[in-house]
């Protein structure tokens, strides 16, 4: 059997654990990410790229020099920054490191893909750009933790929709099969977690997800959940490595980790991932963008409830052709735009999203349907 360090848990352990480490509170005044490329071999189209490669192209002239990069065993890369104070900061020295991973990938004959999935068809391969946000205050106003979970779940569909960039034409077309495809698993693992105070609802939603084969030993049974394993204590007890190992495996759309992390974000083309960065930065600047974006996405959820599966899949079936998104993101993206003006974000960054906001959200398109255009015959139609 699977042997694992530490000692057993216990259900309350897990719980405490659960409420103390997933919710860091404080003063929100930290931004980073994560952007995540699938790479194309440049020498001969169509070859899988593995991971021994893309490690060999780095070693030489790729390493980042502010954050980190790491190399799934797809080949797929991810470049993670470290939290910075200022936005500007953080995009001018995350552009470094892209630059420097770029020119080490191009050494290799290797290059980033512009869509968020593989046009091959391997499916269990697609990007994201994940956006990492302060959890917020521990009280309950308008920067406190569990406004900024709300905020979160409310504006996450519109960010879905509007950065969709994993097209398929296929089953009728989604602009995101990425987000699809993980909808389409155990919504107990990749649904967003019910509503309520975040602690709990995050607490249960966490405890009673069945385990992955990946979290814990083969000989666990399929289905059980981790609450399931730490009440029964067989095949063995779950130690605090098999929970973490659990909740690497958890796949929402905006997880916990000490932080906010927004993962709904398609992967974007090479030089694209700063505006959803830029964007989602700017609707939690400041309580003012907080209340407008709120009260923009109302009409979105059903009986004011942003954790429903419904407005996350018509986001990533129809993008900003979905009309009640097509009529929310406006709203969102001049609201983050107001906000970054107001916070003195850089202006090469209030330029890119004012661009984007022409370019797309104003036409109710998405990158997707560049591509959707292309592969249809249409050409594409972004700009008129």
């Amino acid at each position: 059997m699977h042997a694992t360090a530490g000692p057993p848990l216990t259900e309350q352990d897990a719980e405490a654990y659960l409420a103390r480490h997933a919710f860091h509170t404080g003063a929100p005044r930290l931004v980073g990410l994560r952007v995540e490329w699938l790479l194309r071999d440049s020498t001969g189209p169509g070859r899988a790229v593995p991971a021994p490669r893309v490690e060999s192209a780095l070693a030489a002239h790729g390493a980042p020099r502010h954050g980190r990069h790491e190399v799934a065993p797809s080949g797929a890369i991810t470049v993670i920054s470290p939290p910075y104070r200022d936005l500007g900061e953080c995009v001018r020295r995350t552009a470094e490191d892209l630059a420097a991973i770029r020119a080490g990938l191009a050494s290799g004959g290797l290059a980033p893909l512009p869509r968020a999935v593989d046009p091959r068809g391997a499916t269990t391969a697609a990007a994201a750009v994940r956006v990492r946000l302060d959890v917020g205050h521990a009280g309950s106003g308008p920067l406190g933790f569990r406004r900024r979970w709300a905020l979160a779940h409310a504006v996450g569909p519109v960010l879905l929709a509007a950065f969709a960039n994993s097209p398929t034409t296929a089953g009728g077309g989604w602009r995101s099969i990425r987000q699809a495809m993980l909808l389409r698993l155990d919504p107990r693992r990749t649904a967003p977690p019910p509503g309520g105070d975040p602690r709990e609802s995050w607490s249960r939603y966490a405890l009673d997800a069945p385990v992955a084969p990946l979290a814990g030993p083969g000989t666990v049974p399929v289905g059980l959940t981790f609450r399931q394993w730490l009440r029964a204590g067989h095949p063995r007890r779950p130690t605090l490595d098999d929970l973490n190992r659990h909740l690497d495996t958890l796949l929402p759309p905006v997880r916990p980790r000490g932080h906010l992390e927004l993962a709904m974000i398609d992967g974007q083309p090479a030089d694209g991932w700063p505006v959803p960065l830029a964007v989602t930065a700017g609707l939690f600047a400041d309580a003012q963008a907080g209340d407008e974006a709120l009260a923009a996405t109302e009409r979105l959820h059903v009986h004011r409830e942003p954790y429903q599966r419904g407005p996350w899949v018509r986001a990533a079936r129809h993008g900003l052709r979905d009309p009640h998104l097509a009529a929310a993101a406006p709203d969102c993206f001049h609201i983050a735009y107001a906000a970054l003006a107001r916070t003195g974000a850089p202006p090469a960054v209030r330029g890119a999203v004012a661009d984007f906001i022409e370019r797309y959200v104003a036409r109710h398109r998405c990158p997707a349907d560049d591509t959707i255009a292309t592969l249809t015959g249409g050409g594409t139609t972004a700009r008129t």
